[in-house]
C-alpha cells in the first residue's frame, strides 16, 4: 500500500485554482520529485501532502489513514518538512539550531537517542564542522545545510521497520546551495529512500530529477500532466509543452539516465 495516496485534491485561494483535481500516490523506498515551472503548484502541493496546508476538497491519506486525522504532535513524529524559507532571528550555535528537531520527541526518547539523531543528521548535512558556529553568520548554503540537518533530526534514528511509515518533504533544498552540495544532498535522499524512508522532493531542474529520482511527477499550472517512473514521466515531448521550450534526451556514458538539454 502507498504510504501516502491523493484522491481529488484542489486548492483555491483568491479566485484562483493552486492545484486541479490531484490524484496521486508516493511510495515508501523512493524518491519522489515534483517537477515543473514557476506558478504549477508544486510548493502547494507539497504542503498539502505534508499536513501544512489543507486542501479544499480531496483527500490526503498518510499510512492508510485521512491526514486530517492526525493531531500535529503526533504527525511530527512521522513525517518532517523542510520548507524554502527558514529564517532564524536570534544567533543560535548550530549545534542549537539541529536539536531543534528533536522538540517533537521530547518526553519520548532518552538524551543519548537524542545526541545520536542530531551527530547523525549533522554528518549527512555536512555540518559536524559548524557545530560552534553562530547561525546568523553562516553563507545562505551553510544555513540551507544546517535546516537540512535539523529536518532529517526530526526523524532520527529508526529502526528498520519503522522507515516505511515515515516521510522526509524537502521544498526546492538545492536552493542557495553551489553544485557539488546540491548533489551531495541529493545523493544523501536517495540513500535515505535506499533505506526504507519516503522521500518528497520540489526541484526546478529536469536534470536533477532524472538523476536522483524513482518517480515524477510533471506539474502545469495547477494540474498533474504526468506522473510515474522518472523516464517515462520525463519524457521530452511532455518537458517541451510544460516548459514551452523544445527538449530533447541525450546519452551521457557516466549517468544511468539521459540528460534533458534544450533542442534549439
Amino acid at each position: 500500500m502507498p504510504v501516502i495516496q491523493v484522491e481529488g485534491l484542489s486548492v483555491r485561494r483568491d479566485g484562483k485554482m493552486l492545484i486541479d483535481s490531484a490524484d496521486l500516490s508516493i511510495n515508501a523506498g523512493e524518491v519522489t520529485t515534483i517537477l515543473g515551472p514557476n506558478g504549477a503548484g508544486k510548493s502547494t502541493l507539497l504542503r498539502c501532502l505534508s499536513g501544512t496546508m489543507r486542501p479544499d476538497h480531496g483527500h490526503v491519506l498518510f499510512n492508510g489513514r485521512d491526514l486530517r486525522d492526525y493531531a500535529a504532535s503526533e504527525l511530527a513524529l512521522h513525517r518532517a518538512v523542510l520548507g524554502q524559507e527558514g529564517q532564524l532571528a536570534f544567533g543560535s550555535s548550530v549545534m542549537e539550531v539541529v536539536r531543534l528537531g528533536r522538540i517533537p520527541h521530547v518526553g519520548r526518547t532518552t538524551r543519548q537517542t537524542d545526541l545520536v539523531a542530531v551527530a547523525e543528521a549533522m554528518q549527512v548535512a555536512n555540518v559536524e564542522h559548524l557545530a560552534d558556529r553562530n547561525f546568523l553568520t553562516l553563507s545562505g548554503g551553510e544555513k540551507q545545510r544546517v535546516h537540512l540537518a535539523r529536518t532529517l533530526c526530526q526523524l532520527l534514528p529508526w529502526r528498520p521497520a519503522e522507515a516505511a511509515s515515515r516521510l522526509l518533504y524537502l521544498d526546492e533544498p538545492t536552493n542557495n546551495l553551489d553544485l557539488s552540495h546540491q548533489h551531495a544532498v541529493l545523493r544523501h535522499a536517495r540513500k535515505l529512500a535506499k533505506a526504507g524512508l519516503g522521500v518528497v522532493i520540489v526541484l526546478h531542474d529536469p536534470n536533477l530529477a532524472t538523476a536522483y529520482s524513482d518517480h515524477v511527477v510533471l506539474m502545469q499550472a495547477g494540474r498533474i500532466v504526468s506522473t510515474g517512473p522518472t523516464d517515462v514521466a520525463m519524457h521530452p515531448e511532455r518537458l517541451s509543452m510544460v516548459y514551452g521550450i523544445p527538449m530533447r534526451r541525450i546519452s551521457h556514458p557516466d549517468y544511468m539516465h539521459d540528460l534533458l538539454v534544450p533542442a534549439e
